[in-house]
């Protein structure tokens, strides 16, 4: 027999999930279902894709490959890895793009 404490609670916190559809599930399993809402500012986002990036940067996987790489060639060299110096070029680049246009601005990195 289980008691009131021993329910699962859980917990979805997003800001582009689709609440209903997790709403209606629970109910369609005869669950209680919660729901509060949180209206809040949204910001202007910039989406950068790894060949975006490796454009603005200029980045060379190789950097003692005195060849010019192409971008695909670039990409296949990265492979599935977080490449650290990648990753610091471009906070780094975008930094000066914010400074050089006078913006205030935050970056998400998502890995």
């Amino acid at each position: 027999m289980s008691t009131r404490k021993d329910l699962l609670k859980l917990v979805l916190m997003s800001a582009t999930l689709d609440a209903a559809s997790f709403e209606n599930y629970f109910r369609s399993q005869g669950l209680r279902v919660g729901l509060v809402e949180i209206e809040g500012r949204t910001y202007p986002v910039e989406d950068y894709y790894m060949d975006d990036i490796i454009s603005m940067t200029g980045f060379k996987a190789d950097a003692y490959d005195s060849r010019s790489e192409t971008l695909g060639q670039t990409i296949q060299k990265l492979g599935h890895r977080i490449n650290y110096s990648l990753l610091n070029e471009t906070i780094s680049t975008i930094d000066l793009e914010l400074s050089y246009q006078e913006k205030e601005g935050g970056i998400l990195v998502f890995l």
